[in-house]
């Protein structure tokens, strides 16, 4: 009963209450959060690269989104939608007007393949697909309707629907073996209230008033994040595409919460003059990134473990990461965690996606955990290397590397050789990119390196190399 009432007071019995007529209204499907918010956050916005909305216009937008697709393309529940777009606000009064219909929205990376889309259509065999206008060209010969996220949506009144309607969000995980795994959650509150309210807790974002998504949203952790600035009722920022120089000054200008991928931290020029509240999670955050915003008392950094299957598990406090900069944190209240005989770390967590509810979930990742039950992040199991017999991982290699004064980035990897036998490779990103910046670094390399970890060749870059999560 004292965690319950704990989690209430978390969230805010405000908020709660407000969702039961919400619900009533729209059923358990994104509109309804959104109605939820319009009496105590009638000043909140959204905005994007071109515009900004109020959460009432965006209510409206999206509830006439709803009549639209249900009167033109006969969308109705248990249908299947495809969303196909980089973050805007067309993208999330799009996504909230699918899932009021009580339909299955699929969210899917706009920087596939067509051979992709084709092969997931094929499998999934949606009613409607909405993607951008230049992806249209993909999708004339599915013989599926197509609608623009550039449409222009007629106004209507407020959709009446009943409680019963529930709509399904689903993900794409690359999962550990690069093969697209669809991630399904419906929108439903029970279930998360605990991770809510620890969420809210820990992060303290009631302290915040504007957050930044820069994480794209058709993946897990944008999307979360978004929709829980939503539920607080934030004033939110999207941009379609990360830019270091213009989130830099964004970052300057009013807004006190980040939610991004760590390597947006390391590309950006102005982070020793921020103020602000960064979040972190979607990818690995090298220690020597931690160690550099641990000098920065202005800023507030926090970081969060999870999958695509359990969603988040760990959370990384401010404290936390200057004792231990190399920790994913402790598990969350809730969560059930073993590691196995090969170091995979093992979670049975309330909050899965649906179809991962029961016994353990084998996340991939290799983990070790210390006698205060951080847990430490070392690899993605695939990712370890094998060399002379030793079990090299790539993370340990590329700390040691970041040591160097001249390192900006670097990537560790593994490859098969002319000879057949395992080499390692490293691509690496200097500050002074001189021939004799490269040399003094080879030469450092051989001198702080263990022989079984030195790479069999460097490549040196221009430029960091983007991730999936990067090119949005």
């Amino acid at each position: 009963m004292a965690t319950l009432y704990s989690n209430i007071k978390a969230i805010g019995l405000k908020r709660l209450t407000a969702l039961l007529p919400a619900v009533y209204s729209h059923g358990f499907t994104l509109p309804a959060l959104l109605k939820s918010m319009l009496t105590s956050t009638s000043s909140a916005y959204l905005e994007d690269d071109t515009k900004r909305i109020s959460y009432a216009q965006l209510y409206a937008l999206s509830t006439s989104t709803t009549r639209f697709i249900n009167n033109t393309f006969n969308i109705t529940p248990k249908s299947k939608v495809l969303l196909i777009s980089h973050n805007s606000i067309e993208f999330v009064t799009l996504l909230f007007g699918a899932s009021g219909t009580g339909a299955n929205v699929f969210l899917l990376n706009p920087n596939q393949t067509p051979q992709f889309y084709q092969d997931f259509i094929s499998s999934t065999k949606p009613h409607l697909i909405i993607c951008e206008p230049e992806l249209k060209m993909h999708f004339i010969n599915c013989n599926i309707p197509v609608l623009c996220t550039t449409c222009d949506i007629p106004e209507s009144k407020e959709l009446k629907t009943t409680w019963r309607r529930k709509s399904n969000i689903t993900i794409l995980s690359s999962g550990s073996t690069g093969v697209p795994s669809q991630e399904k959650r419906k929108t439903t509150v029970l279930p998360f209230l605990s991770p809510l309210a620890e969420i809210i807790r820990t992060l303290k974002l009631e302290e915040n008033t504007a957050v930044l998504v820069s994480t794209p949203l058709f993946h897990g952790y944008g999307l979360a994040a978004f929709l829980l600035s939503v539920f607080l009722g934030k004033n939110i920022r999207l941009t379609r595409k990360f830019d270091a120089d213009k989130t830099g000054k964004l970052l300057e200008n009013g807004i006190d919460c980040w939610v991004a991928v760590p390597l947006m931290l390391q590309k950006l020029h102005n982070v020793d003059k921020l103020n602000v509240k960064i979040i972190t999670g979607g990818d690995v955050l090298p220690r020597h990134v931690v160690n550099q915003i641990n000098t920065i008392p202005t800023i507030q950094l926090y970081n969060m473990y999870g999958t695509s299957k359990t969603g988040v598990c760990t959370i990384a406090t401010p404290d936390d990461l200057k004792k231990h900069p190399g920790t994913i944190g402790r598990m969350m209240h809730g969560i059930e965690a073993k590691i196995s005989d090969s170091g995979e770390l093992l979670v049975k967590c309330p909050w899965a996606a649906d179809d991962n509810k029961e016994g353990y979930n084998a996340t991939g990742d290799i983990v070790t955990k210390n006698s205060e039950s951080f847990y430490f992040y070392k690899s993605r199991k695939d990712d370890m290397m094998v060399i002379g017999g030793e079990n090299i991982y790539p993370l340990e290699l590329e700390n040691i590397l970041y040591t160097h004064p001249n390192v900006n980035w670097v990537k560790a990897g593994s490859t098969m050789g002319n000879d057949a036998v395992p080499a390692i490779f490293a691509e690496v990103v200097l500050r002074d990119t001189s021939e004799l910046a490269k040399k003094d670094f080879n030469n450092w390399a051989i001198q702080h390196l263990p022989r079984y970890m030195m790479p069999k060749s460097v490549v040196y870059l221009e430029e960091i190399r983007a991730t999936k999560l990067l090119v949005n």
